[in-house]
């Protein structure tokens, strides 16, 4: 008794046929520039194995693509897949506090970015994340400022 093999279609994981088309892309990068090492004059030039290389790599991201391109995709987006809240979330504050650093100085930026980020990773209160906040932004005062003499952004606001 022989057992039949089961049709399984593969699904295709969201971002899946981005990176094809971008590996394809950069291995038609690579060709280009394998080829304008010494063009191809002979099986000796200096650039037959780098163009030899880009060759494989070519046809191998373009069996990639086609493959990928027959595959059904699953439910969940490209987007909410490589970007969970909580990195949208880092990201936001991370640029807020690049960017508000020269108004408001090292302590009350720093105080402020560290308090929204243990209130959102610790979850435990904000009296928690308040006092966990002000004691590492003391240490890291303490450390830089007063052991290591390191001049920390001081708050233009009311200049």
């Amino acid at each position: 008794m022989t057992s039949q093999p089961k049709s399984t279609k593969r699904t295709q994981i969201p971002g899946e046929l981005v990176f094809a088309c971008l590996l394809l892309s950069l291995s038609l990068l690579i060709a280009f520039y394998a080829l304008s090492i010494s063009g191809f004059s002979s099986m000796s030039s200096p650039g037959s194995i780098p163009m030899l290389a880009a060759l494989f790599m070519l046809v191998s991201s373009l069996i990639t693509v086609i493959k990928t391109t027959g595959t059904t995709t699953k439910n969940s987006t490209f987007i909410t897949r490589l970007t969970p809240p909580i990195l949208l979330f880092f990201a936001s504050i991370s640029l807020t506090y690049i960017l508000v650093i020269d108004q408001l100085g090292f302590l009350i930026s720093s105080g402020l970015f560290l308090f929204a980020s243990i209130l959102a990773l610790y979850r435990q209160g904000p009296s928690i994340a308040m006092l966990v906040s002000i004691n590492t932004l003391a240490i890291i005062y303490i450390i830089f400022r007063l052991i290591f003499k390191v001049i920390l952004p001081e708050a233009n606001l009311w200049e």
